[in-house]
């Protein structure tokens, strides 16, 4: 049995094909929140005033599975996405460092106004670069402030915003997304290794293994992570023992 292969059970994800994808659903038929009004979608103004081939083109380029064209109000990305943040694996409270719904959410306000910024002309290019900007903008606010005693992870947030893009890759079947996530690990994996605690690694790989990402940039990630931290696994066996 390969060392990755070991990995991946740490991960508590089983090997591809991945767990079938918990999808996005049409806008639910739910009252409309106060607390939401137009401002709160700074990227939807883009969405309406592109032409609607334009808007259709860059769904099935980057979220082929992401019901974009039914967004045309606040009040309609509230009913599509709460119900998919509320009932996501990753949000679970009695998860070791869950996701928090507000930034779950958050992730994909980031994922659409990537999309919605990006260049009609160079569009996959754009999506891809704002989007490792964002990880690589939290990686910094991690290594300036979450050296802090009590800290989960030395790489909280940036982990935190990879993992809703992994979530959000698995449910839109975006790979895409898999490619963003895979050049941010591959560029950073060895301060993770040297850095984070081995439980906060092996939420790293679970997501690499929920994501939409090709096969065998999923094996890589994963032989890289063990090359500069050959003992994971014993140390994910001692933690459990």
């Amino acid at each position: 049995m390969s060392k990755s292969w070991g990995l991946q059970q740490w991960s508590a994800q089983p090997p591809p094909p991945l767990r079938p994808p918990i999808p996005f659903g049409l806008p639910a038929l739910l009252p409309r929140p106060r607390s939401v009004g137009p401002v709160a979608l700074p990227w939807l103004g883009a969405f309406s005033a592109a032409p609607f081939d334009m808007r259709q083109q860059a769904l099935a380029q980057i979220l082929p599975r992401f019901p974009l064209h039914h967004l045309t109000t606040p009040y309609d990305f509230n009913n599509i996405i709460n119900p998919w943040v509320r009932t996501n694996p990753e949000v679970v409270p009695n998860l070791w460092n869950a996701l928090p719904q507000d930034g779950l959410r958050r992730a994909v306000h980031l994922v659409l106004g990537a999309v919605a910024a990006s260049s009609p002309l160079n569009a996959v290019d754009d999506f891809c670069q704002r989007l490792l900007a964002e990880l690589e903008l939290a990686l910094r606010e991690d290594t300036r402030y979450s050296m802090r005693q009590g800290s989960l992870s030395v790489s909280q947030r940036s982990q935190h915003m990879f993992r809703s893009f992994a979530e959000i890759s698995h449910s839109c079947h975006s790979p895409l997304l898999g490619d963003v996530l895979r050049d941010f690990f591959l560029t950073h994996v060895r301060h993770l290794a040297e850095y984070d605690s081995p439980r906060s690694l092996a939420q790293w790989c679970h997501s690499i293994m929920r994501s939409f990402m090709a096969t065998e940039d999923k094996d890589l990630c994963l032989i890289k992570l063990l090359e500069y931290r050959p003992g994971l696994i014993d140390e994910l066996e001692l933690e459990h023992a």
